[in-house]
C-alpha cells in the first residue's frame, strides 16, 4: 500500500513540476529539456534509496519486525 502511495504521490509531484517549471524556464535553454533532467534526478534518488532499502533490510531482525496493515 505504502507502495501505491508513492506512486501516486510521483505523477502528481512530475505533473505539477512540470507545469511550473514550463512557465519558469520559458525562453531559457531549459524549456523543452527541463522534464529529462527532473526525470534523471528523481530516478537516481529512487534508485539510491531502493538500494539502501535492500541492503537495511537484511540488518532488521525479522523476529522482532512487524507491519500492522489496515485490513
Amino acid at each position: 500500500m505504502i507502495i501505491y502511495c508513492k506512486l501516486l504521490f510521483v505523477s502528481v509531484v512530475f505533473i505539477t513540476a512540470s507545469v511550473f517549471f514550463h512557465e519558469s524556464f520559458r525562453g531559457s535553454a531549459y524549456e523543452n529539456n527541463f522534464q529529462n533532467y527532473f526525470s534523471i534526478v528523481f530516478t537516481s534518488f529512487n534508485f539510491f534509496f531502493l538500494g539502501l532499502a535492500l541492503y537495511t533490510h537484511n540488518l532488521v531482525s525479522n523476529s522482532n519486525y512487524r507491519i500492522n496493515t489496515l485490513f
